[in-house]
């Protein structure tokens, strides 16, 4: 069975994007809704590549969609103790309600949701605002509560970030995103940064597809996070590069 992608539409750049590298490519799509996909509820167990926000990703793990490119292994806890070259190796893991007795030991802290399929993006903010925050949580009915866990770590100076995407263990598609602080788009094409990202993906993935943010910090490339490529956004990629690269890593499996 030929693979068919299902991308979600959002009606933003990202659709935009993967929808044009799809239609040069020559690769068939399905283009659903935003957010009700019951035209898949008996879809289960198929050869469909879901490209979306987390709603769609979780909904086709729930059916088990062959492509669905994510596991267990996309949790701050797990990468940190099997990448040696992880940005925030001093994080600590504890609840919401357990990050406020530490508001005295450090003025800034930078935190950020446990799972991949974030709740939150990450931030760096002083401890008294972050403790504030979580007084705010708690006094509502949200995805966040004070029982939700969190990676905390001290905040880092980052000179450059970078975003690859990784399909099959190889680099495919890098682009940078920000330079000390600011927004700064290009597509990745320097070699030794493309080879330095790679000998940090070859150390150890979460799945041998997938994203890696990875930034500089005191002149050398460390890894910030990885993402599941289902549902990871694009800067100034190489989408067509990347959608044949999947396409023809599913079609040698379908």
């Amino acid at each position: 069975m030929t693979p068919i992608w299902v991308v979600q539409n959002c009606k933003d750049r990202q659709t935009e994007k993967i929808l044009a590298a799809l239609k040069e490519v020559g690769e068939p799509f399905i283009l659903t809704a935003r957010d009700i996909f019951t035209e898949f509820i008996n879809f289960d167990e198929v050869d469909l590549i879901p490209y979306g926000s987390t709603s769609l990703l979780e909904f086709a793990k729930e059916h088990n969609w062959r492509y669905v490119f994510h596991n267990d292994n996309f949790r701050t806890d797990v990468y940190a103790s099997r990448h040696s070259r992880m940005l925030n190796n001093d994080a600590m893991i504890m609840s919401l309600s357990a990050f406020k007795l530490l508001t005295e030991t450090r003025p800034q802290w930078f935190i950020r949701p446990v799972l991949d399929l974030k709740s939150f993006a990450g931030f760096t903010a002083p401890s008294k605002e972050i403790v504030e925050w979580i007084t705010r949580l708690e006094a509502v009915e949200c995805e966040v509560d004070s029982n939700t866990l969190v990676s905390v770590a001290s905040p880092k100076v980052i000179d450059m970030e970078w975003r690859y995407f990784i399909v099959d263990g190889k680099i495919i598609t890098g682009s940078s995103y920000k330079h000390q602080k600011k927004s700064y788009i290009y597509e990745e094409t320097d070699k030794k940064d493309l080879d330095e990202a790679q000998e940090l993906a070859m150390e150890w993935l979460p799945h041998e597809n997938c994203c890696m943010d990875v930034a500089l910090w005191e002149d050398k490339p460390y890894v910030v996070e990885f993402n599941g490529l289902n549902s990871s956004g694009f800067y100034d990629h190489n989408v067509v590069a990347l959608v044949r690269a999947v396409s023809t890593y599913a079609k040698l499996r379908s």
